[in-house]
This record gives structure tokens, C-alpha cells and sequence, in this order.
């Protein structure tokens, strides 16, 4: 019997989705001002690159439990990221129209996210 191949993390429309964002906001943080780029930039940019990478880590792991508990790890940091980007709005380092159309972004990766926990507990 031939092994079930799965795709490599990084073919997933997922995964490319929170690189598209993390790209996205690296953008919208390298005009910051240097304060904010150390300051509230930096934190906001590790959020959202470790949802991807949670999400990454958590594909290829082989029991169900760990799988899960990178999906919500990858949730727990967009929550963060959606955090630290209303601050950011609301310094008006970012302009409200790109933090509705991040969120919006955010919010699908969100729904993916609890998709991926769904089909992997239904594999038990």
C-alpha cells in the first residue's frame, strides 16, 4: 500500500493567505515612524508571521492533538494581531480603511483556521 502524500505547508491557500497578509502589513509598518516600527510595528509583525508559521508546524505534526493545539496557537496569535492593529488605527499609523480591509483578511484566515480544526477532529 503507497503512503497518502499531503501537499508541502507552504502550497496550502492558507498558509499563502498568511504570508499575503504578513507581507501586507511588513508594508503598511515600514512607513511608521522609528518609534512605532520598534515599538508597536515589531509586535504586530511577530503576531501575524506566527499565525502562518503555527498553522505550518501544526499541518505536519501526526497526532491529532498536536495539530490542534498549533491551530489555536496560530488563532491566538491572529487575536493578537487584530489587537495590535486596532492600536495601530487608532494612533492613525494605519489609515481605517486598511485596518477594515486587514481585519476582513484576518477574519477569513480566522475561518480557516476553525475549518482546519474541524476536518482534523473528525479524523479521530
Amino acid at each position: 500500500m503507497k503512503p497518502v502524500s499531503y501537499p508541502l505547508p507552504g502550497r496550502l491557500w492558507i498558509v499563502r493567505l498568511a504570508e499575503m497578509v504578513s507581507s501586507r502589513i511588513r508594508s503598511d509598518v515600514n512607513v511608521w515612524p522609528a518609534s512605532e516600527k520598534d515599538r508597536l510595528g515589531d509586535q504586530l509583525i511577530r503576531a501575524i508571521d506566527s499565525v502562518g508559521a503555527n498553522i505550518s508546524e501544526g499541518y505536519v505534526r501526526i497526532h491529532v492533538k498536536e495539530r490542534l493545539h498549533f491551530y489555536s496557537m496560530a488563532q491566538g496569535s491572529l487575536e493578537e494581531t487584530l489587537f495590535h492593529l486596532r492600536r495601530a488605527r487608532d494612533q492613525s499609523l494605519i489609515t481605517r480603511l486598511e485596518a477594515f480591509t486587514v481585519s476582513e483578511l484576518l477574519l477569513k484566515l480566522n475561518r480557516a483556521i476553525m475549518a482546519f480544526k474541524e476536518c482534523t477532529t473528525s479524523i479521530r
